[in-house]
C-alpha cells in the first residue's frame, strides 16, 4: 500500500517469469520496465491507465492480453 503514489518501476533483470499480483494497484505508474527477465504472458496491467511507456524487451513472451485499456501508452518495446 505505500507504494501507490509509484511512478516508474523499474525491475528488469530479475529472472521474473510472470508478472504476478501487486501492480494492479499502481495505478499512478508511468513507466514500467519488465525487460529482459523470463516472462511469458503479459496479462495483469489493465488497472495501469496512466502508463505511457512499457518496455518488455529481452523476454519470453507467448501471449499479450489487457492492454486495450491503456488509452495513454504512446511506448512499448516487446522486441
Amino acid at each position: 500500500d505505500n507504494l501507490v503514489q509509484l511512478e516508474r518501476l523499474h525491475i528488469a533483470q530479475n529472472k521474473l517469469t510472470d508478472i504476478g499480483t501487486g501492480l494492479e494497484k499502481l495505478v499512478k505508474l508511468r513507466i514500467l520496465d519488465l525487460g529482459m527477465n523470463r516472462i511469458r504472458r503479459i496479462e495483469g496491467l489493465e488497472t495501469l491507465v496512466n502508463l505511457k511507456e512499457l518496455w518488455l524487451g529481452k523476454n519470453k513472451i507467448t501471449e499479450i492480453e489487457g492492454l486495450s485499456t491503456l488509452k495513454n501508452l504512446i511506448r512499448i518495446s516487446i522486441q
